[in-house]
């Protein structure tokens, strides 16, 4: 099967994977308020469901993106669009992978006075992926440049930037009132990068699909 197509379809089941945990995991937790709420109190310790939520939902998201840039970073040889690529596999898909199997065992405060080891690698992966990520999507940009690929290089610019202040604000202001609402509206930003590319390549397969007709 074409790369370019295998980079959409796990694209595809990144966000199907990441956006249905979402979803289903806050209507299974009764008192989850998305405003208010990290996303990964879905899969605490302390929630009835937390494990199958991790399990069957956030590690499959992690393992999607991973193969997501795995198959993108095939497109070109292109130095700094692998970079971006192999960046974002381990940054968000590992991190992913990471969160969902170490859980924070008493609320993702930072500032605890004595944390548990699954605490402490919760909170590290976690940093590193929203510290990391908007790299990985820079870098992707400054290939895609090279790459003359100016759709996605538009597109990356942007959420790049606007990836990167809202993760220094969500790391850096533990006291946010709506630390919930700013977290959703980082992983709608990655989530987007992911649609646009994912609908890039696959589209792109379609059309070498596309048999011309025998004259």
């Amino acid at each position: 099967m074409q790369t370019n197509r295998l980079s959409g379809i796990f694209g595809f089941l990144t966000l199907f994977f990441f956006i249905s945990s979402v979803i289903i995991g806050g209507l299974l937790n009764q008192d989850f308020d998305h405003y208010t709420h990290i996303i990964s109190d879905v899969y605490s310790p302390d929630s009835t469901y937390g494990k199958y939520i991790a399990w069957f939902g956030f590690i499959p998201t992690g393992i999607s993106v991973i193969l997501f840039a795995y198959f993108t970073r095939l497109q070109t040889e292109n130095l700094w669009f692998r970079t971006g690529m192999v960046l974002f596999g381990y940054a968000y898909g590992l991190g992913t992978i990471i969160t969902a199997l170490f859980p924070c065992t008493d609320g993702c405060v930072l500032m605890l006075l004595d944390p548990t080891p699954s605490q402490i690698i919760h909170q590290i992966s976690r940093f590193l992926t929203y510290t990391l990520t908007p790299c990985a999507i820079l870098f992707f940009a400054v290939g895609c440049y090279e790459y003359e690929e100016r759709f996605l290089q538009q597109k990356s610019i942007v959420l790049g930037v606007l990836l990167a202040i809202f993760s220094a604000y969500f790391l850096f202001k533990e006291d946010l009132n709506w630390i919930g609402l700013f977290q959703r509206i980082i992983e709608l930003l990655i989530m987007l990068w992911v649609a646009f590319i994912s609908i890039h390549y696959y589209n792109i397969s379609k059309q070498e699909n596309i048999t011309l007709p025998k004259s």
